[in-house]
C-alpha cells in the first residue's frame, strides 16, 4: 500500500504465520475406531492462497498503479482515472496496461464532474483468494450521505487480471470522506487482509475476509484521534510480531491570536495485537519533540528484520514545538523499529544540508514531500526515494522539482550515498520547466522482480496540468538515467487534457 508499505518484498513473518496457519487450521474429526474397520483418515482443511504483494494477476511480478484524478471522462471534468501497469520480466511496465474509470465495465457508479476516481490508492488480497486486490478512493463522490462524502471501492483481481468491483465505504459524518486515508493490513494476525481509514473519530477497521459484494466480516473502532486532521498513513509491522500496525501523520487545526489558523503536527501508531489495533500512542522526533509531518512509508532500512518509519516533513514552521534548523527546506525523520515497536530514542534527521544530500536547504524546497521505500539495489537494505517537488533550477525554472535517492544501511539512510535527478540530468527526457513539480509523487517498484526497484516519478503539473511520469533503471549502484522512459496521457490513449497523470501511486 499494501499497503503502504506494500512494496514487493518477501512475504515476512506475518504471511507466513498466515500461510502455517491456514495449513493446519482445521481437520475433520475421525470417525471412532471400530475392530472390523481401520481408523478414519483426518482430512486437512485445503490451504487458502496467499497473494504476493501488488500482484493483481498472480504471476509472481509486481504490478503498478497510478491516478490521473483530474482526468475528463466521457466529457465530465475531474472524473479521473487509474491506470494500471502490470509487471513483466521482460516487457516494460507499459507494455500492458490498463485503464480503469467509472465508465469502465463492471466499475459501479459513472463518471461524473469532480468525483476524482483514483485520487488515492491502496492494495491487499481483501477475499484471500490469492490475487492482489485495487482499493480506489473517489473522494469527492455524492452518495446517499451527500453531497462530495466520497467512496472506496475495490476491483478485483484475477488471472487475467484486474475486474468486476463493488463499494467497500461510502463518506458519512459531518466531516467524514469515504475516499482518502486507507491502508491494508492484517492487523489482528487471523491471516486474512483488513482494512483501515481515519475518516471516523479514530481508526475504523474492516475486517477481512471481505465478500464479492464488498461486504467485510464486520467492522470495529480503535482509538479516538487526540489531534484533527490526517495528513498521511501507512502500515506495516514495525515489531515483528507478525501483526500489522497503522502509522498516521495528522495535524491539529486551531485559532490563535495572531492569525485565524494555525496547526501543529504529530505522529501517532495504532500498534496491531490480536484484538485489532491498539488505542493510538505518539511517535516523537528530533530532541523528544512532536514528530510532524506529511508523508511516509515503512520498510526495513537497516536490515534487522524490523521495518522502520521514515516521514517527510514540509512545514517548516509549527506553531507547538521548538523550531529545528534542520527543517529549513523539508526534512526527513528516519525512526527505526525495534522488538518494542518505534524507537525514539533513536531517530535520524535529513535535509538538503546534511552531509552528502544533493543541493542546498533552502525556504519551500519540500523536500520529503513524498516518500517510497524499497531496495533499489538488490543488497537486501531496503534504501529510499524523496520527492523535492519545488526545488528551483535555476531564475526560469522555480518549482521544476526533482527526486532524491539514499540508500539504506545498518544505521538507517546513508546520505553519503544520496544522489538527484531532475528533468535537467543527463538521459532524462525531457527538460525542466518552471511549476513541473518533478516528484511530487514518487513509487520504487520491483516490476521484473530481479531483485532491484525501479523509480516512477510523476511531475504532475508537467504541460500544462496534464501530468508526466518516469520510469528510472536500477543497478547494483543505485538509479540510473540511462535508459529512462516517460508518458504522458496520450501514450495510454487518454485525452490530453488537465489530468495530473501520476498525481498518486498504489501504497
Amino acid at each position: 500500500m499494501t499497503s503502504r508499505s506494500s512494496t514487493f518484498r518477501t512475504l515476512g513473518l506475518a504471511a507466513a504465520t498466515a500461510l502455517v496457519g491456514s495449513l493446519t487450521a482445521s481437520t475433520a474429526i475421525a470417525a471412532p475406531e471400530r475392530p472390523d474397520r481401520a481408523p478414519a483418515v483426518q482430512k486437512k482443511a485445503a490451504a487458502k492462497p496467499v497473494a504476493l504483494p501488488d500482484d493483481f494477476n498472480g504471476d509472481g511480478y509486481q504490478d503498478i498503479a497510478l491516478s490521473a484524478p483530474m482526468a475528463y471522462i466521457s466529457g465530465e471534468r475531474r472524473a479521473g482515472y487509474v491506470t494500471v501497469m502490470y509487471g513483466s520480466k521482460s516487457k516494460t511496465p507499459t507494455a500492458n496496461k490498463q485503464i480503469l474509470h467509472q465508465d469502465s465495465p463492471g466499475i459501479p457508479d459513472k463518471a461524473e464532474n469532480g468525483d476524482q476516481y483514483g485520487r488515492d490508492l491502496a492494495t491487499g488480497d481483501l477475499d484471500h483468494d490469492g490475487y492482489t486486490d485495487l482499493i480506489v478512493g473517489a473522494r469527492y463522490e455524492d452518495t446517499a450521505a451527500g453531497k462530495e462524502r466520497g467512496n472506496l471501492s475495490v476491483v478485483w483481481g484475477g488471472k487475467s487480471g484486474l475486474s468486476g468491483s463493488a463499494i467497500l465505504r461510502d463518506g458519512s459524518g459531518a466531516h467524514a470522506s469515504g475516499g482518502d486515508f486507507f491502508v491494508t493490513g492484517d492487523f489482528d494476525g487471523d491471516g486474512d487482509t483488513d482494512l483501515a481509514d481515519t475518516n471516523s473519530p479514530g481508526l475504523r477497521v474492516f475486517a477481512g475476509p471481505f465478500s464479492r459484494d464488498g461486504v467485510p466480516t464486520g467492522v470495529t473502532d480503535h482509538g479516538k484521534l487526540p489531534w484533527g486532521d490526517t495528513k498521511g498513513i501507512s502500515s506495516g509491522d514495525v515489531d515483528g510480531d507478525g501483526k500489522t500496525d497503522v502509522v498516521a501523520t495528522v495535524r491539529d487545526w486551531y485559532t490563535t491570536r495572531s492569525g485565524p489558523w494555525s496547526y501543529s503536527g504529530h505522529t501517532v501508531v495504532w500498534k496491531g495485537t490480536a484484538q485489532g489495533p491498539a488505542d493510538p500512542v505518539e511517535v516523537t522526533g528530533v530532541a523528544g519533540q512532536p514528530l510532524s509531518g506529511d508523508a511516509l512509508d515503512i520498510g526495513d532500512i537497516n536490515r534487522d528484520g524490523f521495518e522502520d518509519l521514515v516521514v517527510g516533513r514540509t512545514e517548516e514552521y509549527d506553531d507547538n514545538i521548538d523550531e529545528l534548523a534542520i527543517a529549513k527546506g523539508g526534512m526527513i525523520t528516519y525512526v527505526p523499529g525495534s522488538a518494542k515497536g518505534l524507537d525514539s530514542a533513536s531517530v535520524t534527521a535529513v535535509n538538503q544540508d546534511s552531509h552528502g544530500v544533493p543541493g542546498e536547504a533552502e525556504s519551500g524546497d519540500r523536500f520529503g514531500q513524498s516518500i517510497s521505500i524499497a531496495d533499489i539495489d538488490g543488497d537486501e537494505y531496503e534504501d529510499l526515494a524523496i520527492g523535492v517537488p519545488v526545488e528551483s533550477l535555476g531564475v526560469r525554472q522555480g518549482s521544476a522539482g526533482a527526486v532524491v535517492t539514499m540508500r539504506g544501511g545498518s544505521n538507517g539512510p546513508m546520505g553519503e550515498t544520496a544522489r538527484v535527478l531532475t528533468q535537467n540530468t543527463a538521459d532524462v527526457p525531457g527538460s525542466a520547466e518552471e511549476y513541473d513539480q518533478f516528484g511530487l509523487a514518487v513509487k520504487l517498484a520491483d516490476t521484473n522482480a530481479d531483485g532491484r526497484a525501479e523509480l516512477f516519478a510523476s511531475a504532475p503539473r508537467e504541460n500544462k496540468y496534464e501530468g508526466s511520469v518516469w520510469i528510472f533503471q536500477p543497478t547494483a549502484t543505485g538509479i540510473t538515467a540511462k535508459k529512462s522512459v516517460v508518458f504522458g496521457p496520450k501514450s495510454l490513449g487518454q485525452r490530453p487534457d488537465i489530468s495530473e497523470l501520476g498525481f498518486t501511486y498504489n501504497n
